[in-house]
């Protein structure tokens, strides 16, 4: 699914100059390409002096004998051989001029160059299957100007037990949803959407990622957040998406769609970082019977730095990924990926849309390798 616009070029406007003119509330000073505080472990690079002195300053010893005691000795009858002579090596090629480059040879293995390159993944202004309107698209915009992100939370014991095992519940649903939402286990909901139901994203109780206690650039080691849906109807007039989204949100749009937000949306196959248009071809879309689910990864980029890699699965399989900075255009604005970057709290997303939806949310954990079998688990 995507936002339909009646100009591409008023929303693509819109979209380069969302926050430019907008006036912010003060806030605690906060950087989002640096984690929160706390101690970084780990070795801290020290620069070593080289063991060896550079030999061109090394003086040279003087002759052992004086010049007058010398011998003296006849020039040799024959110039001397070249150098090349006494040795193996073939002797050097002499060319036409010193300018002139020695011939060239491809080697054997040398790649074809003829090979196309990888396919393009267009940006498209609006989705084949189902658009949300104009003044709907405008409302996220002006919601996401209007809302910063929220600051990374403190998290007390009990919610990071919960973390741990898992069991964590979706958080309550905006007054606009319609449908039901049941909880028959820790960590598991099931919910379905009555007729009408109009676009809404559910969000988790708690960050899947927390960047106070997962940021990589803290702990050394790469954070992996996963959830899984299994989708049990799916009408041609609706649609179901997974995804994560920093908060606040606008919970009428789907995830996806609008800052600090990714989604894969089942209706269209497409996924979707801050884009309130058409989405990019990625994968085929779902099928009720199916399983499906979304990974992120932060983790510590060589040379400084997070790199966050987003992944798709289905029925056990890793179908599709790619990295977040993938998104990032040197001529736009804003940063499309703020928010996911690793300086904020990060939670699952479920977005809805129409009657007859219905799914089970997991994130309980299972298998050590995420997906690995039907609902199988939780990744950390």
């Amino acid at each position: 699914m995507a936002s339909n616009s009646s100009s591409a070029r008023s929303r693509l406007a819109r979209l380069f100059r969302c926050g430019s003119n907008s006036k912010k509330p003060s806030r605690p000073e906060f950087h989002p390409d640096r984690p929160p505080p706390g101690p970084y472990p780990g070795p801290e690079l020290q620069a070593t002096d080289s063991k060896h002195p550079d030999s061109a300053s090394m003086p040279f010893a003087a002759p052992s004998h004086p010049d007058s005691k010398s011998p003296t000795f006849a020039p040799p009858s024959n110039p001397p051989p070249p150098t090349w002579a006494s040795s193996s090596r073939p002797p050097p090629q002499s060319h036409p001029s010193d300018d002139a480059p020695p011939p060239f040879a491809a080697l054997p293995d040398e790649p074809d160059l003829d090979i196309p390159p990888p396919a393009f993944l267009a940006l498209h202004y609006n989705s084949p299957t189902s658009n949300a309107p104009e003044e709907l698209a405008n409302a996220g915009w002006e919601f996401t100007d209007a809302n910063p992100l929220s600051l990374p939370l403190h998290l007390p014991s009990h919610a990071l037990s919960i973390l741990q095992a898992g069991t964590i519940s979706l958080a309550p649903p905006p007054p606009r949803f319609t449908g039901l939402i049941t909880s028959p286990h820790p960590g598991i909901a099931a919910l379905a959407t009555a007729p009408g139901c109009p676009d809404t994203t559910l969000l988790s109780g708690l960050p899947l990622y927390a960047a106070g206690y997962h940021h990589p650039l803290n702990t050394g080691v790469t954070h992996r957040a996963y959830f899984e849906l299994s989708v049990q109807s799916m009408p041609a007039n609706s649609a179901l998406a997974i995804g994560f989204s920093a908060v606040p949100y606008p919970p009428f749009r789907l995830p996806g769609w609008n800052r600090g937000s990714v989604g894969v949306h089942g209706d269209d196959g497409r996924r979707y970082v801050n884009d309130s248009y058409g989405g990019r071809d990625f994968v085929q879309p779902w099928r009720e019977g199916q399983v499906v689910g979304l990974e992120m990864t932060w983790g510590v980029r060589v040379g400084g730095g997070v790199d966050v890699e987003v992944a798709f699965w289905r029925d056990g399989v890793r179908e599709g990924a790619w990295r977040l900075d993938e998104e990032r255009d040197g001529a736009e604005e804003n940063d499309p990926v703020m928010g996911l970057g690793g300086g904020w709290d990060v939670y699952a997303a479920i977005g809805v849309w129409g009657g007859g939806v219905k799914a089970t949310v997991k994130f309980e954990p299972g298998p050590a390798v995420a997906g690995k079998k039907g609902l199988g688990g939780w990744m950390r």
